[in-house]
């Protein structure tokens, strides 16, 4: 079986940036979605901040170990944050433009 060809989206919209971003549904009391580019921008700048408290955690520690685990924990933390806020920022334009195209938030 062969999968249809992609449609173009109307108006010249571009294809969702992200898409694996908003497909996801989780179930369950302790669920986070998400799905908004406001959501993914929240989410990167508690990771910078947290990096942030880790950096300084480490410069005042007084063992190495404590600093070799509060640079690295910054290294994951800060990139996975400014990776968020990279995803907040190109899905909040295509939300702008699907929104002046349709009239609609696409969720």
């Amino acid at each position: 079986m062969s999968n249809p060809p992609p449609t173009a989206p109307p108006n010249d919209l571009p294809p969702e940036p992200f898409p694996w971003m908003s497909t996801n549904r989780p179930s369950g009391p302790y669920r986070m979605t998400l799905r908004t580019p406001l959501s993914e921008a929240l989410l990167g700048s508690f990771l910078l901040v947290m990096a942030l408290f880790f950096l300084l955690t480490a410069i005042d520690g007084d063992s190495t170990g404590v600093l070799v685990v509060g640079l690295g924990i910054f290294v994951i933390a800060g990139g996975a944050g400014v990776f968020m806020l990279i995803v907040a920022i190109a899905r909040a334009r295509w939300f702008r433009a699907f929104e002046r195209a349709h009239g609609r938030r696409p969720f």
